[in-house]
């Protein structure tokens, strides 16, 4: 349900104000028994400059990893019968030089 701040009458908006103060009253005086604070900690920033630094130097190291695999080894089944393909070759013509 959607409600429109226009919909409501002053009387009701002074209403829910007044709720409003005595939740936030009720909140400090639980705060108060629970040994909290009774102002709510702000959130901390985050440093985000360094983060994106840290993250971009994080995938050039994670592609360049993943590149030297990739490598080492034949990845795709075309690579693998052209491997193929080339060890055949070799066989057939060490059979003609040894005849």
């Amino acid at each position: 349900m959607i409600m429109n701040i226009f919909d409501f009458t002053p009387e009701q908006l002074k209403r829910a104000a007044s709720i409003k103060q005595q939740i936030a009253g009720l909140n400090k005086q639980l705060r108060g028994i629970l040994g909290a604070p009774a102002t709510p900690r702000a959130r901390q920033t985050r440093n985000r400059d360094y983060e994106c630094f840290c993250q971009k130097e994080d995938c050039g190291y994670s592609k360049s990893k993943w590149a030297k695999v990739r490598a080492s080894k034949p990845a795709t089944a075309s690579a693998k019968l052209a491997a193929r393909k080339t060890v055949i070759k070799e066989q057939k013509e060490e059979r003609k030089a040894g005849l």
